[in-house]
């Protein structure tokens, strides 16, 4: 019996690969609180998220220069052409604007507010990105989809619940919060859209290019450390570029050529239990019952949402 849930999962609609693909991008990107704890002596968050779309920037474009090389030597002139328009470039600025905006905004929260309440306002990212979609584009999403995504939106809840505080007075905060998951909300609805002419590889160099330049003022403004000193935070940045920008934002472009930007939000509310199962495996710290009873929830959440005609882009 089990077997049958855990196959109907994977492979309904025949999404597997972009199911699994989704499932490496929640793992690569719960990395990054990890890493930002690491860099945090040297650097700060605002100066991390920087560091992480530069790195992205600077090795998509040495990639894409490697193969456009190669497709120039290759006698095969089969690969499809990507043609960019106006309108094409105007979405990635969008999107690249956005994202940089979630990071920052994200940052600056959890200098306002706690981090139970920054984790749990950031994460609304599946109602705005399903009330957008209906509201821009008259996307349906039926019964089964909404269902699981209140109950996965339930999970994240339970993960901060002890710690959170309803009544703190700090609105700026919350509200900084509410924004970034906003933000990357837009985000996902754009990147969603341009997957219909644009490779992940692309939109992922286009949208890392814009954010780094929208990053980099605030970060002179503010006159923060752009650059760690030490080799080992060095080493973390790579690492966080890599992993989670690279390989983490690159294979949530990925399936978002298959799957619905609705879908892809509420996959990634896994993305806080992993880091608390990672920070428990690394840093010792405590996992609460809370904790495991959130993943399970999110899990159903994710199966509910998954199984309905709703997760796939029609």
């Amino acid at each position: 019996m089990l077997n049958k849930y855990i196959g109907s999962f994977f492979i309904q609609k025949n999404n597997a690969p972009a199911i699994l693909s989704l499932l490496m991008a929640v793992i690569a990107m719960a990395w990054i609180a990890i890493f930002l704890r690491f860099l945090e002596e040297e650097i700060s968050s605002f100066a991390a998220a920087f560091n992480g779309v530069l790195f992205a920037t600077v090795f998509l474009g040495i990639w894409n220069g490697i193969q456009s090389q190669t497709r120039q030597s290759s006698p095969d002139k089969t690969s499809p052409t990507q043609i960019f328009t106006s309108w094409i470039l105007l979405q990635l600025i969008i999107a690249g604007i956005c994202f940089a905006g979630d990071q920052i905004l994200w940052a600056w929260s959890l200098t306002k507010t706690s981090v139970a309440n920054s984790t749990l306002l950031t994460n609304l990212n599946p109602l705005w990105t399903t009330f957008l979609g209906w509201s821009i584009w008259k996307r349906y999403f039926d019964n089964k989809f909404l269902i699981g995504m209140v109950i996965a939106m339930i999970g994240v809840f339970l993960i901060g619940v002890e710690d959170l505080q309803i009544f703190t007075g700090n609105l700026q905060g919350d509200g900084t919060a509410i924004a970034a998951s906003v933000c990357f909300s837009v985000y996902l609805l754009i990147v969603e859209k341009l997957r219909e002419s644009l490779s992940s590889e692309t939109i992922l160099f286009g949208t890392s290019l814009f954010s780094t330049l929208s990053i980099l003022p605030i970060i002179l403004i503010m006159g923060e450390q752009v650059f760690p000193h030490s080799l080992q935070s060095w080493i973390f940045v790579i690492l966080l570029g890599f992993i989670c920008q690279v390989l983490g934002q690159g294979l949530v472009n990925y399936c978002l050529k298959t799957l619905s930007s609705g879908f892809v939000a509420i996959a990634l509310l896994l993305q806080p239990i992993i880091t608390a199962i990672l920070a428990w495996l690394i840093f010792s710290e405590k996992l609460s019952l809370s904790n495991s009873v959130a993943f399970a929830v999110v899990l159903l959440g994710i199966y509910l949402a998954q199984s309905s005609s709703s997760a796939v882009k029609e």
